[in-house]
């Protein structure tokens, strides 16, 4: 008889180990999710970023090469011709 119980401890034992391995893994796999999802979130935000500031820099440019290019006209011609 205490065979018998022994044997069921052990097994309930086991049982326990294994439910509480299961909720790891499911512990584990909810938080990497959550890491992916917050990676894409932070990659997304970065290339949002990446092209504000292009076209940012982008318009800056246009407008000086704009500007430089008035210039020469202007001095070419002469600002009293």
């Amino acid at each position: 008889m205490q065979t018998v119980a022994l044997k069921s401890v052990e097994m309930l034992s086991k049982a326990r180990e294994l439910e509480q391995n299961y909720k790891l893994s499911e512990k584990g796999r909810t938080l990497a999710l959550q890491t992916r999802a917050a990676v894409y979130d932070a990659e997304q935000a970065a290339e949002n970023y990446v092209s504000a500031g292009a076209g940012w820099l982008s318009g800056a440019l246009d407008k000086t090469s704009k500007r430089v290019l008035s210039l020469g006209t202007v001095k070419r011609n002469g600002p009293n011709s």
